[in-house]
C-alpha cells in the first residue's frame, strides 16, 4: 500500500490510521508525489492545498479499479484542533471505513492513551460536552467511550494522591535472556552482553546515588518507583540487591506508594531472588507470559514454557507478594481466537 502526503508533516498519524485497515500490508510513505492516474496497487493520498486565506484538505482512496474522493475545508479550533491533522484523518477514516466495510471501535485514535485525551477534553469542555466530541470528532464507538469514562474515573482516585512535588522513578536493566520477536524496547541479550553487566550495574548505582542526591536538593517526594527493562531479573540475586540498596540509601521511601520490579521472563526467577525482593520491600512484581501457548512462545523466541508461568506465579505467592501482574499480547505469530 502506498500512503502519499502532500504539504503537510502528519507521517505518523495517517500511517497508523491505514494501518488500522489493512495490518498485513506494507505501507510505503511517499511525500509531496503525484497520484498516478491507474495506480497498480492500493494508494491513499492526504493532502492540503492553500488558496487566499483557506486552507483544503483532501483525502483520496484508489485501488486500480476504483477511486473515492473526500474533501473538506479545514475549520480552525474545531474541538480545539491546533492543526489539521484530526479533520485529515477523518476526512480519509471515513474513505477507509467505505472502501473495507470495517469501523474501529476506537475510531481514529491509534495512540496508546485514549482515557488522556479525554481528560484533557473534559478540562476543555465539561464531561457532558467532551463525551460527546469523543464520540463525534475522533469516531469512538459507545462501548469504548464508556470504557475509558470508567478508567479515566477510576485513574482520578489515584492521581488525587499525587502531590505537586511528586515524583517517579525508573530504572531500566536492558538485559534479557533472549530477545523476543515483538520487543521494540532498547535491549540486548545476555549471551552477548553477560561481561558488561557489572560494569553497567556499578554505573547504575552511581547514577541513582547522583539522582537521590538531585531530589533533595530540589525538595522532591519520592511517590513510585519501577524498574523495566529488558528483563531485571536477569541480574543475579547479588546484583539485584546492589540496585535495591543503592535505591533505599539514596531516596526517602517514606511516602512510595508503590515498588515494581518486573520480573516479566519466568525462566529468570528463582526463590532466591524472590525472597531478596521481599526483604528489599518491593510491592508489586510483574511475571509477564504474553501468550499461554507454547508454540506461540517459541515462534517468538521466549525460551520458557506455560508451565513455567504456573510455576512462577506460585512462586512469587509462596514468597509473599500479593500484587503480581500479567500482561498477554493478542495476535502473535501462531496465535488464534481461541488462543
Amino acid at each position: 500500500m502506498n500512503l502519499i502526503l502532500e504539504n503537510n508533516p502528519f507521517h505518523y498519524e495517517l500511517e497508523k490510521l491505514c494501518r488500522l485497515f489493512y495490518p498485513e500490508e506494507s505501507i510505503c510513505v511517499l511525500e509531496n508525489r503525484g497520484i498516478p492516474e491507474a495506480p497498480d496497487t492500493l494508494t491513499a493520498y492526504a493532502g492540503l492545498q492553500k488558496t487566499g486565506g483557506t486552507l483544503h484538505m483532501t483525502a483520496r482512496l484508489l485501488d486500480g479499479q476504483t477511486e473515492h474522493t473526500a474533501e473538506a475545508d479545514y475549520i480552525p479550533n474545531l474541538y480545539g484542533d491546533k492543526n489539521p491533522e484530526r479533520q485529515l484523518a477523518e476526512l480519509l477514516y471515513g474513505l477507509l471505513v467505505q472502501q473495507t466495510g470495517f469501523t474501529p471501535q476506537w475510531g481514529i485514535l491509534t495512540g496508546v492513551r485514549p482515557v488522556k485525551l479525554l481528560r484533557n477534553l473534559i478540562g476543555q469542555y465539561g464531561q457532558e460536552k467532551a463525551l460527546n466530541v469523543f464520540q463525534k470528532a475522533y469516531h469512538v464507538s459507545e462501548r469504548k467511550m464508556e470504557l475509558a469514562r470508567l478508567t479515566m474515573d477510576n485513574e482520578r482516585q489515584l492521581l488525587s494522591r499525587e502531590k505537586p512535588n511528586g515524583f517517579s522513578l525508573y530504572i531500566g536493566i536492558p538485559f534479557c535472556p533472549s530477545r523476543c520477536a515483538y520487543c521494540s524496547f532498547v535491549s540486548t541479550t545476555v549471551e552477548k552482553t553477560i561481561q558488561l553487566i557489572p560494569d553497567y550495574v556499578a554505573c547504575l548505582c552511581k547514577e541513582i546515588q547522583a539522582a537521590g542526591r538531585t531530589a533533595r536538593d530540589l525538595h522532591l517526594t519520592l511517590q513510585s518507583v519501577y524498574m523495566g527493562g529488558g528483563t531485571p531479573t536477569t541480574l543475579t540475586a547479588a546484583q539485584m540487591d546492589r540496585v535495591l540498596a543503592a535505591v533505599q540509601s539514596s531516596f526517602d521511601l517514606s511516602e512510595c506508594l508503590e515498588f515494581t520490579v518486573e520480573a516479566g521472563r519466568p525462566d529468570t526467577i528463582t526463590e532466591e531472588k524472590l525472597q531478596g525482593l521481599i526483604r528489599r520491600g518491593i510491592t508489586r512484581i510483574s511475571i509477564n507470559p504474553q501468550t499461554m501457548q507454547d508454540r506461540v512462545l517459541q515462534a517468538i523466541g521466549r525460551r520458557h514454557t506455560v508451565q513455567q508461568v504456573f510455576d512462577a506465579f506460585q512462586m512469587a505467592r509462596e514468597a509473599g507478594f500479593r500484587d503480581i501482574n500479567m500482561d498477554l499480547i493478542a495476535g502473535l505469530p501462531l496465535d488464534t481466537p481461541a488462543g
